[in-house]
């Protein structure tokens, strides 16, 4: 029988390369996405490897034919049966920013960033339920997408960003209702769990990695569909004027 695999994208850094490692101690196939770390990739190839679970590395650039992913996983020697949507664009950049920068790479930037962190998450969603088995008797396919427990209200400086999170944080929810039974959605909202080149303040965290892995885990073990599981300690609670802000 064919090993069960998850898809996670952006899988070579940061929270990316830590869902990866828990699925592989959890027992599944890894199939790790990445656009240009490939470096990164290969050295969580070897800590997969030594889980005991088979490793499989695919480039892919997102804002272009994403679909193409999904086809490519399924040719694998594996049965996917998890799909992880977690590489993201976090950019500074606001709504005028296509108008005043028309045919410029500020323009790229404010379409890559819905691309990226909203409509390929959608386009992979819809793929992998097609290709999921519709059999009652195996376990059901999931996606667990990653969104952003700091994404309500008003901020200028990252509007685009919360802006193309809230969009995902829709499909979630929609895609859960649309997909089921045969397919379970739900979502991970984390804090600021890690350290961002915006915000790289000692202490300066909200949630932890620990948090995150346990909901994770709880999401792929459960029959949950269409929640978000926020990861944040509190940090969504807070209006304007949080101690700590973008």
């Amino acid at each position: 029988m064919k090993p069960r695999a998850i898809l996670i994208t952006g899988s070579a850094k940061r929270l990316g390369r830590e869902l990866a490692l828990e699925s592989a101690r959890m027992g599944f196939a890894v199939i790790a996405h990445f656009r240009t770390s490939r470096s990164a990739v290969l050295s969580l190839g070897t800590e997969v490897r030594k889980l005991g679970v088979p490793f499989f590395p695919i480039q892919a650039d997102l804002s272009k034919n994403p679909d193409k992913l999904i086809r490519a996983c399924v040719k694998l020697p594996v049965r996917l049966i998890g799909l992880v949507n977690n590489a993201s664009v976090f950019e500074k950049g606001d709504l005028l920013q296509r108008n005043e920068a028309r045919g410029t790479r500020r323009e790229a930037g404010f379409w890559q960033m819905f691309q990226v962190n909203a409509f390929a998450p959608l386009i992979l969603s819809t793929s992998f339920f097609k290709q999921s088995p519709a059999s009652r008797l195996a376990p059901r396919s999931f996606i667990i997408n990653l969104l952003d427990a700091n994404i309500d209200g008003f901020n200028r400086n990252f509007q685009l960003y919360r802006i193309s999170k809230r969009l995902l944080r829709e499909f979630t929810v929609e895609c859960a209702a649309l997909f089921a039974p045969k397919v379970r959605v739900n979502a991970i909202a984390p804090g600021a769990i890690l350290p961002s080149r915006f915000n790289k303040r000692p202490g300066q965290t909200w949630g932890t990695i620990a948090g995150l892995l346990k909901a994770f885990r709880y999401l792929v073990e459960s029959e949950a569909t269409g929640q978000i599981m926020y990861c944040d300690q509190g940090l969504r609670l807070f209006k304007q004027g949080t101690p700590w802000t973008l």
